[in-house]
């Protein structure tokens, strides 16, 4: 599944949508009823500002049945009153969509967040380091939880690179957390395409997909040249071996280590060759 893309009046091609600055008044019954009049609603959920990181007031996640419905919703229910406070509607990928790399910005990943862990928590431990501008958890759209894994953004490079340097390993919350280059490409890699998007990968495959597939692989490669390169990456379950063909299978933990291994290892070398990392869809890798 492609990550949602842009279509040519401007809104992504996704119906889920973000809605903000909700009074703790407004309930789901009378949010669904309120964003049911520009179409059928197929999924509603009111996340509470628990920490007071957004001041008291929640937010939600709304998912139509239609693109039209929910370009409807942005256009004519962003800044409605509803009891004290004006409500913010806009596309819920835009969340995501606002952390990609920009000319003098520098973006890191930080995994294995433990679910307590918002955004101001997030903030709050690399606070230490100055040009960071922006911190963010991404969430499940249909659950409202964190998936786990959020992004730094930093203007200064040198901030960054200290912050994977220092960081990396480090508890926050009741897990050791991982800290890397959100778009890493590795040194002496021959892929001439853009960095892999972290966002995309995760969202080409089900939550419950884990397996990496290996193309480009030289026919004498085994199991112990894949292993260093993968068990940094969380836990390494197994390995099926296919040389003679040019290519692998790696089965990892979870999902998100999975897309974070196509992310960061793509076009590593391998026996002199770039490895070429992806999920399978019909026999096909894609990335």
């Amino acid at each position: 599944m492609d990550f949602a893309t842009q279509n040519t009046s401007g809104a992504p091609e996704d119906v889920h949508l973000y809605v903000g600055n909700l009074s703790p008044r407004v309930t789901e019954y009378m949010l669904t009823e309120t964003f049911a009049a520009t179409g059928a609603v197929q999924h509603l959920k009111i996340i509470p500002d628990r920490n007071y990181q957004h001041g008291g007031l929640n937010y939600a996640l709304v998912k139509y049945f239609d693109i039209q419905s929910a370009k409807t919703a942005v256009q004519t229910l962003n800044g409605l009153k509803l009891f004290d406070t004006e409500i913010q509607v806009s596309w819920a990928n835009q969340i995501q969509q606002d952390t990609r790399d920009a000319p003098g910005q520098y973006r890191v990943i930080v995994g294995d967040l433990s679910p307590e862990v918002n955004d101001d928590i997030l903030r709050k431990a690399f606070s230490a380091f100055s040009s960071l501008s922006d911190a963010r958890v991404i969430w499940d759209l249909q659950s409202g939880k964190s998936r786990g894994h959020g992004f730094l953004i930093f203007s200064d490079k040198t901030d960054a690179e200290q912050a994977i340097a220092t960081m990396n390993g480090d508890w926050l919350g009741s897990r050791a957390i991982t800290v890397s280059w959100a778009n890493q490409k590795p040194q002496g890699s021959s892929q001439n395409s853009e960095s892999v998007s972290y966002e995309s990968i995760l969202l080409q495959a089900p939550p419950d997909q884990t397996t990496v597939y290996i193309g480009n692989l030289v026919p004498y490669c085994t199991q112990a040249d894949l292993i260093p390169i993968f068990q940094s990456l969380g836990y390494l379950k197994s390995i099926e071996m296919h040389a003679d063909q040019g290519h692998a299978s790696v089965h990892l933990d979870t999902h998100e280590h999975a897309a974070m291994a196509i992310c960061q290892l793509h076009g590593q070398m391998v026996h002199g060759r770039p490895i070429k990392l992806g999920v399978c869809t019909e026999k096909r890798f894609t990335i």
